[in-house]
């Protein structure tokens, strides 16, 4: 017989057991498992991993992953978990719960009523430029000397309108940027930079915003678009949940992970938090960047030691017996641990 486990979507406030008219994770149906007033979002589904799909199936996951939430989010604030955390057995959700529980309340409290929107702006040179030669007087006055020059000055002419051209799109590009954000950071809470994806993409922002602000967050977006027509081409997705602003990581860990962690602080394999701590303090003196301000690689230690700390607190808390306060170093009540660390 398949082992049945609980994929988890994420976090809301709930008491009661909730079960949602939506398709989830290999069409199985969404519902909660509790833990006093918090409850994961979940579906049943066999023990799988998803890191071993293929791509389309892994697409396909994602997407249903996103609609459930997405669909939670009409009614609830959620907590959004990433993509393919899989808890074994509904104990282990709970205990999830009940270990990361004053975590899940603060973000929570600090998430209440308000989503994630994101705002992309993609250039139109074309309308760009067009700004620039009726609006900058040195490329209109290079433009009339190239379309009069000599053939022994046509190449040099170029360059020079080149040169200039491209210094003044980058900085009509800073202008954009400035007027756009200063305009959506008005309406919203806090924003998040993303990665631009492409060449011709000068903005990819999210934006976290009240629920009642919504509309006029919409509004001015549709403003800034009237305003840019023909210059910027606007994308803009949600609501969604807050993934860019909860700083909580949920991971599912297993002995190689924990075991890595425990040779980084340098204890052993039923260590305790007060072990653990006094390794992390030590290590934290060595590396702190207040310490090494003109060594990154120091810096970057700090952040490797600090994360495996926090982990193995975690998971102590997680797997403490009631005896004496140290995790267990059974291979099978490790593995497949969901632990929760706040994004550094």
């Amino acid at each position: 017989m398949t082992q049945q486990s609980s994929y988890i979507y994420g976090i809301i406030q709930e008491r009661a057991k909730k079960q949602f008219n939506l398709d989830g994770i290999g069409d199985n149906g969404v519902d909660t498992i509790n833990y006093k007033d918090l409850a994961a979002v979940v579906s049943r589904t066999p023990v799988v991993s998803y890191d071993r799909f293929d791509e389309q199936l892994q697409i396909s996951g994602l997407r249903t992953h996103q609609i459930v939430l997405e669909n939670i989010l009409k009614d609830y604030t959620v907590i959004p978990m990433g993509f393919g955390i899989i808890a074994r057995s509904k104990d282990n959700v709970r205990k999830l719960l009940k270990t990361a529980y004053a975590d899940f309340k603060d973000a929570l409290r600090e998430m209440d009523n308000k989503i994630e929107l994101n705002v992309q702006a993609i250039c139109c040179e074309a309308g760009m430029l067009e700004e620039i030669v009726r609006k900058n007087e040195v490329v209109r006055r290079l433009s009339q000397e190239l379309a009069s020059a000599n053939s022994d000055n046509v190449c040099k002419a170029k360059i020079e309108v080149g040169r200039v051209v491209a210094a003044a799109l980058d900085e009509l590009k800073g202008q954009y940027c400035s007027d756009i954000l200063e305009g959506l950071n008005k309406v919203a809470v806090a924003s998040c930079p993303g990665k631009l994806t492409d060449a011709q993409m000068i903005i990819n922002e999210s934006f976290l915003v009240a629920r009642y602000r919504e509309v006029e967050f919409d509004r001015e977006v549709n403003r800034l678009a009237e305003e840019y027509e023909g210059r910027l081409t606007f994308k803009y997705i949600g609501p969604m949940p807050p993934y860019s602003f909860v700083n909580l990581v949920a991971r599912v860990v297993n002995s190689e992970t924990i075991a890595g962690a425990r040779r980084l602080l340098g204890v052993g394999k039923q260590a305790s938090p007060a072990q653990i701590k006094d390794a992390y303090r030590k290590l934290a003196r060595k590396y702190h960047p207040d310490i090494n301000p003109d060594d990154p690689e120091k810096g970057e230690k700090f952040k490797e030691v600090t994360e495996a700390s926090e982990m193995l607190m975690r998971c102590a808390r997680s797997l403490a017996s009631a005896g004496n306060g140290r995790y267990s170093s059974i291979r099978d009540q490790i593995e497949d641990v969901i632990v929760v660390t706040r994004r550094r």
